[in-house]
């Protein structure tokens, strides 16, 4: 892999209001918005510190 992701704050922030959106904020992990953005969970934690970061995103 290597180097940047394009668009991966973008993408991060369409998948947390997705996910969100269908099962709340409290059943929804960063595993899976980064799953959902086509993302690793690196690339997550790069963008946010932690669970609570999602809100940072959306």
């Amino acid at each position: 892999m290597g180097g940047r992701e394009p668009n991966a704050r973008g993408r991060l922030a369409e998948a947390a209001l997705e996910l969100c959106s269908e099962r709340g904020y409290e059943q929804t992990t960063a595993a899976e918005i980064a799953k959902r953005a086509d993302l690793t969970e690196r690339t997550f934690f790069r963008h946010c510190a932690d669970k609570r970061g999602r809100r940072l995103i959306t």
